[in-house]
């Protein structure tokens, strides 16, 4: 390999470790800055992946809304557009959806990044990137027999949020600890 290949490919290498370096330190920015912590209702699914370990699958309850009385509609968004769900906290401390746009109100207090997988009929289908956690092998099917779930999100500024812990059955459950 001549001295300009070597060069090259050392160079490839550190791009790619400073890409992995960056995308990690911006999810741990956004769970060390002043987030606001809000909590979502959820039921997991799917707790194993052959070739990736044990995980859950997280469905929450903002993720499929409808459209009604909120200042977007079906016909705004095709699946794949950024949208930005405003929340506010409900009964129990769950947090639900009171409005969504494709660019965030300066009225919203809380509001999360989303992408949109499907429009239908008034209702929009949302995923927000909080939808894998993984956890130790093993552990996968305690959270999916849990009959409450509940996770702890710490939302930054710019509506990208990360998940900080859950909570299963009442109990704040952090399998890393």
């Amino acid at each position: 390999m001549t001295r300009l290949g070597r060069m090259l490919f050392v160079g490839l290498v550190a791009l790619q470790v400073l890409v992995i370096v960056a995308m990690a330190a911006g999810r741990e920015s956004t769970l060390r800055q002043e987030a606001t912590d809000v909590k979502l209702q959820t039921v997991p699914v799917d707790p194993r992946d052959l070739f990736r370990g044990d995980y859950v699958v997280l469905r929450y309850e903002i993720s499929t809304f409808r459209t009604d009385g909120l200042r977007i509609t079906t016909s705004d968004v095709s699946p794949g557009a950024t949208v930005y769900v405003a929340l506010v906290e409900g009964p129990g401390g769950h947090w639900t959806v009171s409005d969504a746009a494709t660019t965030p109100s300066a009225g919203w207090n809380r509001y999360l990044r989303g992408t949109v997988t499907g429009v239908s009929q008034g209702r929009l289908d949302v995923e927000y990137g909080l939808e894998e956690y993984f956890v130790p092998e093993g552990e996968g099917l305690a959270v999916e027999r849990a009959s409450d779930v509940d996770v702890v999100v710490a939302i930054d500024d710019a509506g990208r949020g990360v998940i900080r812990h859950l909570v299963v059955d009442g109990e704040v459950w952090d399998p890393y600890e």
